[in-house]
């Protein structure tokens, strides 16, 4: 999506909680590095070059079909205007397939604002789109990814163990994982309950919007090796949902990190997401992670809290400050301190009911309480924040140290409008 050039736009919350700028993230690569150009979307051609031929022309540093042989850590160019539809399973199981090869090198996809996408077509098998394999490291720039289905994790990516995962500027959408049991409607690890694997993920500038799975309807990442590393950085969570009814459903975020500090979320709204009836972390169900400037706000948690600990008995969130959080719009507690380690600098406000105070009065929002996703300008879209509202320039975590640059789209915030 090409970014918005207005001059004046209303203020985006993940951007007003505003994301510091460092250098675009790249990995370290061989100097021997390729660039194969995708020339088409269709996947069945044979002499052009589609986005599975490159894939494979990559990992295995071999000319396939129409593209040209990768070498090294490789880069993966779509030029504007083609779309990916995958319509079959390329490896593995229908299922638990992926329509795109595996991930098993270092690949970097430049796309442009292209879909990439599970054809809608009836009798379409389930697959998620992308997998990256132990040793693989995917970097992901300006790609819509819609449409995968996994009967199990990851609807529309899935992360090894010792598997590496940048997306920058990305839409992740409409993907969905396991009617039962499954985890990870949008991204997901490969495992559910083992927390000793080595995971690299870090998303920035991205929307994560109505996905859907059991639990981690947004996004699920369990982590525990000493080199994991999982950072989301100017990210809005929106429109997810985690459909189960027990406890720490995570309908917008589940995360577990390794540790606090190798596990954050940094100028994240998390808004409009929800869990089963009964069950709890509409917004986010973590555990040792830090979080700060960010928001999580207007979740819909019909019993339970709206931020809720994986696991509140030994590991509850850490908050560095600067956050706004607990403004659920239906039944939600206040969130206790056996959940949420609250800083001086965070505003914690309870449900609507409580605390006498209109989610309207802190987001853009629709006749159903529920926050506006559009276009506020930059590469994905995001949510408003209304003049006045307690989240616009509020106190930012001293951790920081460096003055506020931009926000998710691009602007450096300033007030209810930016420059």
């Amino acid at each position: 999506m090409t970014p918005n050039k207005k001059t004046s736009r209303p203020a985006a919350a993940a951007g007003t909680l505003a994301v510091l700028l460092a250098a675009p993230f790249a990995f370290v690569g061989s100097a021997q590095a390729a660039t194969i150009t995708v020339t088409t979307g269709d996947v069945s051609q044979s002499t052009e070059c589609h986005l599975v031929d490159a894939i494979t022309a990559a990992n295995t540093d071999t000319a396939t079909g129409g593209c040209a042989a990768g070498s090294g850590a490789d880069t993966i160019v779509i030029p504007d205007g083609i779309t990916t539809t995958l319509t079959a399973v390329n490896n593995g199981v229908a299922g638990e397939g992926n329509g795109l090869p595996a991930i098993t090198s270092e690949i970097r996809i430049e796309a442009h604002g292209n879909i990439i996408e599970r054809s809608t077509a009836e009798g379409t098998p389930l697959f998620r789109l992308l997998d990256v394999r132990g040793g693989g490291a995917l970097t992901v720039y300006r790609a819509v990814l819609r449409g995968g289905s996994a009967a199990g994790s990851g609807g529309a990516i899935r992360i090894a163990a010792l598997g590496k995962l940048r997306l920058d500027a990305c839409t992740v959408t409409g993907n969905t994982a396991g009617s039962v049991g499954g985890f990870g409607g949008g991204i997901s690890t490969m495992s559910r309950t083992v927390d000793t694997a080595d995971i690299d993920v870090e998303i920035r500038d991205s929307l994560i919007s109505n996905n859907i799975a059991p639990q981690g309807g947004g996004v699920f990442l369990r982590a525990g090796g000493t080199a994991s590393r999982i950072l989301f950085s100017n990210v809005t969570v929106h429109g997810n949902f985690a459909t189960t009814t027990q406890v720490n459903g995570g309908g917008g975020l589940w995360i577990f990190g390794a540790s606090t500090a190798s596990a954050v979320l940094d100028h994240v709204t998390v808004s409009g997401n929800r869990t089963g009836a009964g069950s709890t972390g509409a917004g986010l169900a973590a555990s040792r992670i830090s979080m700060k400037n960010s928001l999580i706000c207007g979740n819909s948690a019909t019993n339970f809290m709206e931020i809720d600990s994986a696991d509140r008995a030994r590991f509850p969130i850490i908050s560095l400050g600067g956050n706004l959080a607990g403004c659920a719009y239906e039944r939600a507690a206040s969130i206790s301190a056996d959940r949420f380690t609250p800083a001086a600098s965070d505003l914690l406000l309870g449900n609507e009911s409580a605390t006498s105070t209109p989610i309207g009065s802190i987001l853009e929002i629709g006749p159903n309480k529920i926050a506006i996703l559009k276009d506020n300008g930059g590469p994905t879209h995001t949510v408003a924040l209304v003049a006045g509202s307690p989240a616009i320039n509020p106190v930012r975590s001293p951790t920081d140290g460096v003055p506020l640059r931009r926000d998710q789209r691009g602007s450096v915030p300033n007030g209810a409008a930016s420059p």
